[in-house]
């Protein structure tokens, strides 16, 4: 069986998970090319895969990608999807609405919850793609939290949201793996490239709402990218958090056909304009977001109930056993 997910070359928190999550959990797993293929954690139904002779989805959300034109045929295997979102515009009936795969990091013995004494700090997770217009590392020095970068080693990371005592964050899987290790979790939004309906996906499965702070761009590179995001066809933060309004703006986003030339010129000025202007850095955007930062750190957080999180974990775990039947377990 092989395993598909996304790739960052410079690493993703959520996505990276994948690389060790499963060969722990059904051991013998594979990303070798074979006749089935896996899609696991992550926003991937509709991203390209081979022609494998069969799909098996199990955790999996929409969200990006339009929808592959053979979904439905007897090629795709629905163990489970992320939420309800993604279930609704693929047409998928209530049972097969599960949440997302990482909460089955709970399955494994190193991450169990910690006790209220051995936890300390507040920490922030940015969107990967934050960091590559704004340094929120400095940012996290003035507002006196702890970064954490979303391109570190995950299994390091998983150890460090374990121990604070809250967790912001702009990353949607360090919120979801806040959750699953117990820890309260305040969402932020950073960028309007923050996609609302896959948050959405995600919350809805735990019965949790989302509503999240926006927090300033940190630099005038951030405030350029918010300027053209809807030029770029990647504005994806509504202000109506809810669930009819999310889905009709993913079908929206996913006929708006994205000008290559527009594309061009925000790399253009990404990589040259903006550094000859002196847009890399500005005190009064990194104090603004800092503040930002503060405020969030004041807040009580989110949790899902024990009861909603015993109950998907349940589900996730029997349905684990009819990927690979015969060599489902959890390897120590």
């Amino acid at each position: 069986m092989e395993l598909f997910y996304y790739r960052d070359p410079d690493g993703n928190f959520g996505d990276d998970l994948n690389a060790w999550l499963w060969e722990r959990l059904l051991p013998g797993l594979s990303e070798e090319p074979g006749d089935v293929g896996l899609l696991g954690i992550g926003t991937i139904i509709g991203m390209e895969i081979p022609p494998v002779m069969r799909v098996k989805v199990f955790t999996s959300g929409a969200g990006y990608s339009r929808i592959p034109r053979d979904f439905g045929s007897p090629r795709w295997e629905i163990v489970g999807v992320r939420g309800p979102l993604t279930a609704q515009v693929l047409n998928l009936p209530a049972r097969t609405i599960l949440t997302d795969g990482a909460l089955l990091l709970r399955l494994l013995p190193e991450y169990q919850p910690l006790p209220e004494a051995e936890r300390s700090g507040v920490v922030f997770m940015p969107h990967h793609r934050a960091l590559c217009s704004g340094n929120w590392e400095e940012v996290c020095n003035r507002a006196g939290i702890e970064f954490v970068s979303p391109r570190d080693d995950s299994r390091h990371t998983l150890r460090r949201l374990a121990r604070a005592k809250l967790v912001l964050a702009d990353a949607m899987h360090a919120a979801i793996c806040a959750d699953a290790l117990r820890v309260p979790w305040v969402p932020l939004a950073i960028s309007l490239e923050t996609p609302t309906f896959k948050w959405l996906d995600w919350t809805l499965s735990h019965r949790l709402p989302y509503e999240p702070l926006r927090v300033p761009p940190c630099a005038p590179m951030e405030a350029w990218r918010r300027l053209v995001a809807a030029f770029r066809g990647e504005h994806r933060l509504l202000t109506d958090q809810g669930a009819s309004r999310a889905r009709q703006h993913l079908r929206h986003q996913q006929d708006i056909v994205k000008d290559s030339f527009i594309r061009r010129l925000d790399g253009a000025l990404t990589k040259n304009i903006v550094r000859y202007l002196g847009w890399e850095q500005s005190e009064r955007h990194m104090d603004a977001a800092a503040q930002a930062l503060r405020r969030a750190a004041t807040l009580p957080g989110y949790l899902s109930t024990a009861a909603i999180q015993q109950r998907l974990l349940a589900e996730l775990t029997e349905r684990l056993g009819k990927i690979a039947p015969h060599s489902a377990s959890v390897r120590a």
